[in-house]
């Protein structure tokens, strides 16, 4: 919380004031029974009566100094409020580059009662931050036992994918950029003669290791995915709770090159919520499915 300074100073301004004086204040108040009052011998009744106003500017300004530093306390927490309110209320915000805004994800889908995930793998991820893409997992693995529908990419627009990602544009060779990337997935979700012979993964073998750790997931968390024929999304989305009051939804933008770039964004707007959702049932089309698939 923000405290205005500006009414503290004038505050300090009043209140040594207010206390120089109230040693006079206190000895007009009892004339000739305190020290001060014998010093300067302020029994007299006409010395007595001089200092009486300073009685009342003392009072007073110690009674303004206080109501000065209460309602710049006030105002200082009320401002605070509206501008905590006014960021709360702002409805789209930038959560960061991937994976960075991973942990936002996580705690949607978590919380979430109803969910429309759209993106490249089920193990979305996992190649570049294993521990966050497991957090992703639970979170999905509970969208799973909810009503969650879940929107992948097909096999041949996954290899496409993996190549302008980890490949070089020509061959079957991991880009140098992605091997240690590429080495510590396949030291963990490869084949056993991968696992050994990790630094000698083709972009090939790491595209069949992704394929099947997606299989194995599916299987295992009893999804029912949809799958988009022959496209590769630019936008990936996760939205909860779609349709009422408290939606809210993550999305990200995918720029796919040698140098791959993807921005997270979260957002409660009904409106970019309602466009996501429109995408949705744009890939669902085809294949005819529902808005609504069940998890396990």
């Amino acid at each position: 919380m923000r405290i205005d300074l500006r009414w503290l100073r004038r505050v300090a301004v009043l209140l040594p004031l207010s206390v120089t004086l109230a040693p006079f204040a206190n000895a007009s108040l009892h004339a000739g029974r305190t020290p001060v009052a014998r010093k300067y011998n302020l029994a007299k009744a006409p010395v007595a009566e001089i200092l009486r106003p300073v009685t009342l500017i003392s009072v007073s300004l110690a009674g303004v100094s206080i109501m000065l530093g209460a309602i710049g306390l006030w105002m200082s927490i009320s401002q605070s409020r509206k501008l905590k309110h006014i960021t709360s209320s702002i409805s789209t915000r930038f959560v960061g580059e991937f994976p960075a805004f991973l942990p936002h994800i996580n705690t949607l889908l978590g919380n979430a009662k109803t969910a429309v995930v759209c993106c490249d793998y089920v193990a979305y991820g996992m190649l570049v931050d294993q521990a966050k893409a497991k957090d992703y997992l639970k979170a999905l693995a509970h969208a799973a036992t909810q009503n969650l529908t879940l929107i992948k990419m097909d096999d041949d627009s996954l290899e496409r994918h993996a190549r302008q990602f980890v490949g070089k544009p020509k061959g079957d060779e991991i880009r140098s950029g992605r091997q240690s990337d590429v080495e510590r997935f396949m030291s963990m979700y490869g084949p056993p003669d991968l696992k050994r012979d990790r630094a000698l993964t083709t972009l090939s073998q790491f595209v069949v290791a992704r394929r099947e750790l997606d299989g194995k997931l599916v299987r295992e968390l009893c999804l029912k995915p949809v799958v988009i024929q022959d496209e590769v999304p630019r936008l990936f989305f996760w939205i909860a709770d779609p349709g009422k009051p408290v939606a809210r939804a993550v999305f990200s933008i995918v720029a796919l090159s040698s140098n791959t770039l993807e921005y997270g964004f979260e957002t409660q707007d009904p409106s970019a919520i309602a466009a996501l959702l429109a995408l949705s049932r744009r890939f669902l089309r085809p294949a005819g499915s529902s808005i609504h698939l069940q998890g396990r």
